[in-house]
């Protein structure tokens, strides 16, 4: 990536795809929430839409073979990258989130729950015909996107500058309750536009940016830029603009938000926001296994509501590794189960356990995981207690006929619906 001043404006330039998708498409894995005031398009999400499926032991199957997942585009949101140092020395990490776009081709998987289920889903990558395997990950969420929702709009801006000074301002949707709104360096002779340090910026209102902003924590500072390196020092020329803006909105490990271009900046209809605007919230993640191999979460408690499933490669993290600069090279998978709570005679977990609204698991491909920062506590064994991910024989018949009930009707009307716009 490549940074430059342009009219006053800053701007992030990034390799895309002539033939990437511009905004989100939901597939959907369920029929559509009733709650849906976009109904999906066939159109708007060819190929992966029109594989999804439910296979005979009744797994919601969604293949897709276009070659549209990236090595990068989950893995550069959830862990530190690098980015260039300004002075010279070596370079710095920071916590600059994933342009959506380069997630999955802004793909996403959701679904809808009438009723409290226990939800299992796999990510199988496919052979890949050039080399190196594809290093899947998945991350979930409560909530969905507005179809073609995307970053930097006005409503909810990426990077958003003054109108008057150019100069970075807090994000309209993204500031973290109780931020001061005091910028470190401010505009100090309005005669040559000289940039210099505010005398307003003390050591206490420092740390209690530090404390507003951490990596994934739901809220991004586009004033200070507190967790991708802060602001270019007075005397660069460049002063006052961050060290690295934000890539993108999404985030593979905590709360994020998009809107799509139909609502303005500013907009407070609560029913227009509702509709054009969207912040998902993070539940859980898996990348615990490396390149080439599945990964799965195994009947995971979750409320009635509709969740999302974004999917994309973890083969690396850093912009100048060479398997950054491959996008668009992989293909894979997603099978998706749900089992109503209410259909098993036990009721559930015998642990009671479920997925709640929360930070990171501090999963990775390292292995292993925690919860003591407040994390989701995920069932991973069956609902009878035991540690197969299988529900065993008493409860396949129930899957096996929920898969149906709930996809026969979609997939049919996707057919009808895909045959008429051809």
């Amino acid at each position: 990536m490549r940074r430059i001043l342009a009219g006053g404006l800053l701007l992030s330039l990034v390799a895309s795809s002539a033939s990437a998708r511009a905004h989100v498409c939901n597939v959907w894995l369920t029929p559509v929430s009733p709650d849906q005031s976009q109904q999906p398009d066939p159109a708007f999400c060819p190929g992966v839409a029109e594989s999804v499926h439910v296979d005979a032991q009744g797994v919601v199957v969604a293949s897709d073979t276009s070659s549209t997942y990236t090595a990068y585009g989950w893995a550069t949101s959830g862990k530190a990258q690098s980015a260039p140092n300004t002075d010279g020395g070596p370079p710095t990490s920071v916590v600059a989130l994933s342009d959506s776009h380069k997630v999955h081709d802004a793909t996403l998987f959701t679904f809808f729950l009438r009723e409290r289920a226990f939800v299992s889903i796999k990510v199988t990558p496919a052979a890949r015909d050039a080399g190196m395997p594809w290093d899947p990950a998945f991350s979930l969420y409560r909530g969905i996107m507005p179809l073609q929702a995307h970053d930097d709009v006005s409503f909810d801006p990426l990077n958003p500058v003054s109108e008057d000074t150019f100069l970075p301002v807090s994000s309209p949707i993204d500031k973290a309750p109780g931020d001061p709104t005091i910028a470190q360096l401010i505009v100090v002779d309005a005669g040559t536009g000289e940039i210099g340090n505010n005398s307003a910026w003390t050591a206490s209102v420092a740390s209690q940016y530090a404390s507003l902003y951490s990596p994934h924590n739901g809220y991004r500072d586009t004033l200070n830029y507190t967790t991708t390196g802060g602001l270019l020092p007075p005397g660069d020329p460049n002063a006052a603009y961050p060290v690295h803006p934000y890539d993108g909105q999404f985030d593979a490990l905590g709360d994020w938000s998009m809107a799509n271009s139909d609502i303005g900046a500013g907009e407070t209809d609560p029913a227009l926001i509702r509709q054009h605007w969207a912040k998902l919230i993070y539940l859980t993640h898996q990348n615990q296994n490396g390149p080439g191999l599945v990964e799965s979460l195994a009947n995971a408690d979750l409320a009635a509501g509709e969740y999302t499933i974004a999917v994309d490669g973890a083969n690396c993290a850093l912009w100048e590794s060479t398997e950054c600069g491959l996008s668009g090279a992989f293909t894979g998978t997603v099978d998706f189960q749900a089992v109503p709570a209410s259909v098993l005679t036990d009721g559930g977990p015998a642990d009671g356990g479920d997925v709640q609204d929360g930070g990171p698991d501090a999963q990775d491909d390292a292995g292993g995981s925690t919860s003591a920062d407040g994390g989701s506590d995920v069932v991973t064994g069956s609902p009878d207690g035991g540690s197969s991910c299988s529900l065993g024989a008493r409860s396949q018949d129930a899957r096996w006929m929920f898969g149906l009930a709930t996809m026969g009707g979609l997939f049919w009307r996707r057919r009808r619906q895909a045959r008429s716009v051809r």
